[in-house]
C-alpha cells in the first residue's frame, strides 16, 4: 500500500474506489505528514476478483433500505466505506427520483478497525489511518523485526527481464542498464539532450535529484513518512538507491566486498535481498521471496538437511549457504565449527562452479559463482560471468554462459567498486557485437546530427568516446564523474560547456570554468580557490546557509551567489554582507551570531543604544542586568564580572540602572574576593590565572599567576589556554572559544568535552590535566572538570511560515546545585544536525547534554 491519510474523527475516508483495469492504483487514503506532505496510500491492481459482499463483519445495506430509514449521507460517510459510494448514495438521497438497481448496496463497517468499499481492509492496531501509519513507522525503528513482515517494493509499470531484484523507479534513466537489452535506458536521450527555454531551469534528473536545491538530507526516510523528501527523491548517480529515499555508497550494494570496510546497509536491507548470507555485518538467511531471516536456527521448510526432496544442485546451494553463515539454518549438517567442504564435494555437480544466486542480481546479465571451500571468511564470489545483452554505442553486446566471459581475478576489486559495470561488458573483447539495424542500441554519433523537440542542436562533446552511453556536454565539469575514468571532470576548455545555462551553474573562477548545480556547493572542495566551500573564501561556509524555501534569505543568497559566479565583475562585499544580515536586536549583545563575529566588534558597538535596564559593557555591548556578576563572562572584556572593578565610570555610563552600586557590592566584590590565587593577585586590578607563554605555568612562584584586568579581551593570550580571550577568540568549531583548548599547532584544538581525554601533539595541555587530576583550583579550568556544558533550544515558528528557526543557548552547570549559567548563544535557521530533537516537543524548551 502507498499512503496518505485524512483523519476525520474515528472513521476512514477512502477515495478512488470506482476504478477499472486501466487504473494503476485504487482505494486511496490520504495522510498529512508533519513534513507538510499530503501522502497518498493506495492499492495496486490485483488479479483477484473484487469482493461482492461485506467483509470483516460488515453490514450490507441496500440503497432502498437506507432511504426507507432516512439514513443521511453523513451517517453513511461515517461507516468508513468510500467517498464514491457515499457520494452515489447522497445523489439518490437528495434526488429521490434517481433510478438505481434494486440490488445496489453499500457496506457499514461495524468493526472499528475495518474500512473500505466492502470493509475489506483492516487497520494495523489502530482506529485511524493516521495512527496506523505513525505506528508503522515507529515499528520500523526495529529494522530486523520490520523486515519480517515487510515486502520488497517494486516498480511494475515497466515490464522487463531485471533478474532477481525488481526495479526501483529510480533505476529508470539512471545511466545503468538494470534490464536486459537496456530497456530501462531506452529513449532516455530525450531527457539527456533536452534543451530548456530561457525562463526554465535545466535539471540533472528531472529535479527529483534535488539538483536545483542545496544538498541536505536531514530525514531518515526509512522511519519518516515524507513524500517529497523520500518517496519522490532521487540521489546522484554515484549512490545506490535503497528504494525508499535512502541512498548508500555504491560498494555497499555488494555486501560481501572487503575492499572498503566503511559504509552501512540499507535500513530496509534491500542490498541484502537474495544474498542475505553474504553480509559481512549481520548473519542472515535468504527466504524464498528474497527477504532475510535474522534469527539463528531458523527452520527453512524447503530444507531438512537430507536429499530426500532436493536435487543435487539444490543440496549443493543449501550447503553453500550453510558454509557462508556458519550453520545458520536449523538443519544445516555443517558450518557449526564443521567445514562444509567435503559434503559440497560429494553433492555439487561442479564444486568449482556453484552458481549463487540462481539468476543475475547486481545486473541481470551478471551471474556469480562460488567455489567449494573449507571456510568463507571472504564471502566474495569467485567468478563474475557475463550472460545477456545490453545496449552499447554502435552495437548491442551479447554474451552467454557457454562463452565463459569472466571478470579476471585481478580485475574483480576494480569491477566491484566501479559504478560503471555496463562499461566492462561493452568493452569486453570476447562479446559478440550485434549491429543489425532491426534492433536498438545507442548510436555512435550520439544524435549529434539531430535536433531537439524545440529545434535546438544537441549540446554534445564526445568527452568519453569509449563509454557505452551518450552524455550531454552539460555534464562536463559539473562536479559528478560520468565517464568511467573521470575524463568529464578534467576538461580544460576556453568556452564553458554550459554557457547557455551558466547563470544556473556555479563557476569557480574564470580559470576554472565549472558547471556545478547548486546541490554540489558545500559538499567537497572542488574549486581550487575553495569558493564552493566558503563564500568567496571568507569564513562563511556554504553548507551553513539554510535554504528550505525559495523565498528564504539563504535561498535568495545562493541563487545570487551562483548567478554572480560567472560574471566578470561582481560586488563581492555586497554579496558577503547580504548573507551576514541578522536581526537588529542581535547586534552588540555579546553573542556571536555570524562568523567572523563582526556583529560584536567594539568599534561597531560604540554608538549602540542599550535597552532599558540593560547593562552596557566597557566594550559598549549590551546584556540583561541579571547577567552582571552571575559568574559567567558575557562582556568580551569581562567588564560584567571580574573586570568590573577596573571599569571606570561604570555607574555614570549605566546611570539608568537603579541600585547598580549595590548589585556590584553584593554580587561582585564578595564572590570575587575568594578567587583561586587571590592571595597572589590584587583583585581590584588583576585577574588570577596561570600564565601563557612561560615554560612551566604551574611554577606560580616564578610565574606569578596574575594579569592586568585591562588585558582581558585584547586579542592576546595572556592566560594559559587563552582563558582571558574566551569571549573573543575562536574555538574548535568556529564559534566563541569558551573553554576549548587551542594547541600550539593551530591545526589542532581540543573541545571542552574531550579535555584530558584528547591531547595536543606537543602535550602542552598537560598542565591543565595535571590540575584536574590533583583536583586543584585553577580558576576557570576547574570548570572543565566539574562543569557540564548544556544547551537549551527554543524553537521559534514564525507565523504563517513553515521554516524552523532556532536559537540555541549554551549554559554551564556552575555548582553542585546544578545552577545554570548562560554562556553564549548560537542562531540557526534550521535544526542543528547534532541536536537531540523531539518532534513532539517543538513548542517546549529542550534540554540536551552537549
Amino acid at each position: 500500500m502507498l499512503a496518505l491519510i485524512e483523519r476525520s474523527h474515528a472513521y476512514v475516508l477512502l477515495y478512488n474506489t470506482e476504478t477499472n483495469d486501466l487504473w494503476e492504483y485504487s482505494d486511496c487514503a490520504y495522510y498529512n505528514s508533519r513534513y507538510n506532505d499530503t501522502i497518498k496510500y493506495c492499492v495496486r491492481p490485483r488479479n483477484t476478483s473484487a469482493a461482492i459482499e461485506c467483509a470483516n463483519e460488515g453490514e450490507k445495506w441496500l440503497f432502498t433500505d437506507l432511504l426507507a430509514n432516512n439514513i443521511s449521507p453523513g451517517d453513511v460517510l461515517s461507516w468508513s466505506s468510500s467517498i464514491e459510494v457515499a457520494d452515489n448514495y447522497a445523489h439518490a438521497f437528495y434526488n429521490r427520483s434517481t433510478v438505481f438497481s434494486a440490488d445496489t448496496f453499500l457496506c457499514k463497517c461495524t468493526n472499528n478497525m475495518s474500512f473500505g468499499k466492502h470493509c475489506e481492509y483492516s487497520l494495523f492496531n489502530a482506529f485511524t489511518i493516521e495512527a496506523a501509519i505513525q505506528l508503522q513507522f515507529i515499528l520500523k525503528f526495529n529494522k530486523i523485526a520490520n523486515h519480517r513482515w515487510a515486502a520488497i517494493v517494486c516498480y511494475e509499470t515497466l515490464s522487463c527481464d531485471f533478474g532477481l531484484l525488481c526495479l526501483d523507479w529510480r533505476n529508470i534513466c539512471d545511466g545503468e542498464q538494470q534490464c536486459m537489452d537496456g530497456v530501462d535506458e531506452q529513449n532516455c536521450d530525450k531527457l539527456e539532450f533536452n534543451e530548456c527555454e530561457e525562463n526554465e531551469y535545466r535539471c540533472d534528473l528531472d529535479c527529483m535529484d534535488h539538483s536545483d536545491e542545496p544538498y541536505h538530507n536531514t530525514l531518515v526516510c526509512f522511519t519518516s513518512p515524507a513524500d517529497f523528501e523520500c518517496d519522490e527523491r532521487m540521489g546522484p548517480r554515484t549512490v545506490w538507491s535503497c528504494g525508499d529515499g535512502v541512498q548508500i555508497v555504491p560498494w555497499m550494494r555488494l555486501p560481501y566486498q572487503q575492499i572498503i570496510m566503511t559504509g552501512s546497509d540499507c535500513s530496509n536491507f534491500r542490498n541484502l535481498n537474495y544474498i542475505c548470507e553474504t553480509s559481512r555485518y549481520v548473519a542472515a538467511w535468504t527466504l524464498p521471496n528474497g527477504m532475510c531471516e535474522f534469527s539463528r536456527n531458523y527452520d527453512d521448510p524447503r530444507f531438512d538437511g537430507t536429499t530426500a526432496n532436493m536435487s543435487s544442485m539444490e543440496m549443493c546451494v543449501y550447503l553453500l549457504k550453510c558454509g557462508l553463515t556458519d550453520g545458520f539454518e536449523r538443519d544445516c549438517p555443517c558450518g557449526r565449527n564443521t567445514s562444509c567442504y567435503n559434503l559440497m564435494i560429494s553433492y555439487c555437480p561442479n564444486p568449482q562452479w556453484i552458481q549463487y544466486p540462481n539468476m543475475g542480481l547486481i545486473r541481470p546479465y551478471v551471474l556469480t559463482y562460488y567455489i567449494a571451500q573449507e571456510s568463507y571468511s571472504d564471502k566474495t564470489p569467485a567468478y563474475f560471468v557475463f550472460s545477456g545483452t545490453i545496449q552499447c554505442r554502435g552495437y548491442r553486446a551479447v554474451a552467454s554462459t557457454n562463452m565463459n566471459i569472466t571478470i579476471l581475478s585481478n580485475h574483480v576489486p576494480q569491477y566491484i567498486l566501479s559504478p560503471y559495470k555496463d562499461f566492462y561488458f561493452c568493452l569486453n573483447a570476447l562479446i559478440e557485437k550485434n549491429t543489425s539495424v532491426s534492433i536498438k542500441y545507442f548510436p555512435v554519433t550520439c544524435w549529434n546530427d539531430s535536433r531537439t523537440f524545440l529545434n535546438h542542436s544537441y549540446n554534445y562533446i564526445d568527452i568519453c568516446p569509449n563509454f557505452q552511453q551518450c552524455i550531454s556536454a552539460y555534464r562536463i565539469n559539473d562536479g559528478d564523474i560520468d565517464c568511467p575514468h573521470g575524463e568529464d571532470e578534467k576538461v580544460e576548455i576556453a568556452t564553458s560547456p554550459c554557457a547557455k545555462i551558466q547563470r544556473h551553474r556555479f563557476q569557480c573562477s574564470p580559470l576554472q570554468k565549472t558547471c556545478f548545480p547548486v546541490r554540489v556547493l558545500g559538499t567537497g572542495e572542488r574549486c581550487t580557490n575553495k569558493f564552493d566551500q566558503y563564500v568567496y573564501g571568507t569564513g562563511k561556509m556554504i553548507n551553513s546557509i539554510s535554504c528550505k524555501h525559495r523565498n528564504d534569505d539563504g535561498c535568495r543568497f545562493l541563487k545570487t551567489y551562483v548567478e554572480e559566479s560567472s560574471k566578470k565583475e561582481k560586488n563581492v562585499s555586497s554579496i558577503v554582507h547580504s548573507i551576514e544580515t541578522i536581526p537588529h536586536r542581535f547586534y552588540c549583545d555579546s553573542h556571536w551570531d555570524v562568523y567572523p563575529p563582526t556583529d560584536e566588534k567594539t568599534e561597531f558597538c560604540q554608538e549602540w543604544t542599550c535597552r532599558k535596564q540593560w547593562f552596557r559593557c566597557k566594550t559598549h555591548q549590551c546584556i540583561p542586568l541579571k547577567y552582571v556578576c552571575d559568574g559567567e563572562w558575557d562582556c568580551s572584556d569581562a567588564s560584567d564580572e571580574q573586570a568590573i572593578f577596573s571599569y571606570k565610570n561604570v555607574l555614570d555610563i549605566n546611570q539608568d540602572i537603579q541600585n547598580l552600586s549595590n548589585i556590584i557590592e553584593k554580587n561582585c566584590k564578595k564572590p570575587y574576593l575568594k578567587q583561586p590565587y587571590s592571595n597572589f593577585c590584587n583583585i581590584s586590578n588583576e585577574y588570577p590565572c596561570l600564565l601563557a607563554n612561560v615554560t612551566n605555568p604551574l611554577d606560580i612562584k616564578r610565574n606569578r599567576p596574575c594579569i592586568n584586568l585591562a588585558l582581558i579581551g585584547d586579542g592576546v593570550y595572556d592566560c594559559y589556554g587563552g582563558l582571558d580571550e574566551r569571549n573573543t577568540a575562536t574555538g574548535c568549531q568556529k564559534r566563541m572559544k569558551g573553554f576549548d583548548f587551542p594547541c600550539e599547532n593551530r591545526q589542532y584544538c581540543i573541545p571542552l568535552t574531550t579535555l584530558c581525554t584528547r591531547h595536543c601533539p606537543n602535550n602542552e595541555d598537560a598542565s591543565l590535566c595535571f590540575h584536574n587530576r590533583k583536583n586543584d583550583a585553577c580558576n576557570g579550568f576547574d570548570d572543565a572538570n566539574r562543569n557540564s556544558r548544556i544547551r537549551i533550544q527554543v524553537a521559534d515558528f514564525p507565523s504563517g511560515e513553515n521554516t524552523l528557526g532556532s536559537v540555541v543557548q549554551y549554559y554551564d552547570v556552575n555548582d553542585i546545585n546544578m545552577n545554570l549559567i548562560p554562556r553564549y548563544r548560537q542562531v540557526f535557521h534550521e535544526m542543528p544536525s547534532d541536536f537531540g530533537f523531539d518532534h513532539n516537543l517543538t513548542q517546549v524548551p529542550i534540554l540536551a547534554v552537549l
